[in-house]
């Protein structure tokens, strides 16, 4: 996870793969993340 919000304050766009270990420990990531004004998506 904290590689995705570092991907966050980067410029540029970050891709994140094998995220099932998010998943597990963060259930809802990307739409907490929304809610904050990340801009963020999950790309099967």
């Amino acid at each position: 996870m904290g590689l995705v919000l570092a991907g966050l304050c980067a410029d540029g766009v970050t891709e994140v793969h094998d995220v099932f270990h998010i998943d597990r420990g963060y259930p809802n990531f990307v739409g907490n993340v929304k809610a904050l004004g990340g801009e963020i998506e999950r790309i099967p």
